[in-house]
């Protein structure tokens, strides 16, 4: 049986690879994690035992590292 002379043509070449940046894959795995993390940080805690006046003051149960980090996870946990 003969061939039929069909010409394939080629189709325009493409970047056969997109070029991913990686910190921009760390920042996005970063909020997830921070997302996640601080949902369930906040839905574990109960806030209302935290004196905002006294907060930052330094009174022994209230450590500027306490204090940071109730204000961080409070923050944008909600």
């Amino acid at each position: 049986m003969n061939e039929l002379p069909i010409r394939e043509e080629k189709l325009p070449e493409y970047p056969s690879k997109i070029k991913r940046l990686a910190s921009l894959d760390f920042q996005r795995g970063l909020a997830i994690w921070m997302m996640v993390f601080l949902h369930v940080f906040n839905h574990m805690i109960d806030y209302s035992s935290v004196a905002a006046g006294q907060l930052f003051s330094g009174v022994p149960p209230y450590t500027f590292i306490n204090s940071a980090f109730f204000a961080f996870s409070g923050y944008f946990g909600n």
